[in-house]
This record gives C-alpha cells, structure tokens and sequence, in this order.
C-alpha cells in the first residue's frame, strides 16, 4: 500500500487554500528578514566587498508585492523569487563572513609574528600572558576559521604563514 502523500509533496499539488496559506505565513516573515537585512547593512559597512544589501531589499519587497495579492496562480512565481532571493543572499553572507575570518587570521597571525620578533624585549610574564591569550587561537579557531575560507584566500594565508616562519619570525 502507497504512503499517502503530505501536502507539499511534488506528488500531490497543493490546494488553493493551502497556497494562500503558506503565502500569509510568507508575508508575515517578510518583516523579520527586511530588519535583518538592515542590520546586516549597519554591521557591513567596513567590508571591502560588502553584500548588495539594496539589492536583497528591493527583491525582498517584489516578493512582498506579489505575495500581498495572494493569487494562487502567482505560487510558482512566489517560490521562484523567494529561492532566488535566499540564495543571493546567503551567498553574499557567506563572501562577508569569509572576507572577515580572512582579516582575523591575517591579523592574528601579524600579531603571533610581532609578539616573536619582541619576545627577547618582554618580560617573561607578558610573554607567558601573550602566549595564553593567543594559544586556543592558534590550536582551535585558525584551523577552524580556515576551513571556512574559500581555498584560493586559504591558500593565500598560509603562504604569508610559511614566509613568516621561513624568514623565522613566526
């Protein structure tokens, strides 16, 4: 005997009434997400390449337009535009949060070179004060950090690391 399909499933369409459903709970997530993506804006304006917060908003209210006219025969239209619209988004989140774990490693690993290369001009205890603020650093979060990185910029830094300790200053 076949499992009965629940609504949703490619196997059975769903209901009008189902529709204008999952439209009403669509438009009332409409608000949370517009203030999140003006918060975004608000933490992002030091990033290189920041994400194109206009652009998420202005997509964000054409999904809101359609989605306030609640007519089923715009569903397939609907579900287009709100994966398109995670997607990009997502994906300029993502590129933000690469391009400041890039930043904190680099950074990081220029203060791991500065603190070795003074280490004979500090006393033994700020060194031993350095070295436990920076080791959970070194032994957990950088590989960590790392591996969400893209591999091109991976790459990149761990070049800079290796020059660093070929020249032994790290």
């Amino acid at each position: 005997m076949k499992d009965r399909a629940l609504p949703g499933d490619e196997d059975e369409p769903l209901s009008p009434r189902e529709i204008r459903r999952r439209m009403k709970q669509m438009l009332a997530a409409c608000g949370p997400v517009r203030q999140h993506l003006y918060e975004g804006r608000k933490l992002t304006g030091h990033l290189e390449k920041p994400p194109h917060w206009a652009l998420h908003l202005e997509r964000l209210r054409e999904l809101e337009n359609l989605l306030k006219r609640r007519r089923v025969e715009d569903w397939g239209r609907v579900q287009d535009m709100n994966l398109t619209f995670q997607l990009d988004r997502d994906a300029d989140i993502a590129a933000a949060r690469a391009e400041v774990s890039a930043r904190m490693v680099g950074n990081l690993d220029w203060v791991m070179q500065r603190a070795e290369e003074r280490k004979f001009e500090m006393s033994q205890e700020e060194r031993d004060g350095i070295e436990k603020l920076m080791m959970p650093y070194m032994d957990k979060y950088r590989t960590q950090m790392l591996g969400e990185l893209p591999i091109a910029v991976r790459r990149e830094l761990e070049a800079k690391k290796q020059k660093l300790e070929d020249e032994g200053t790290l």
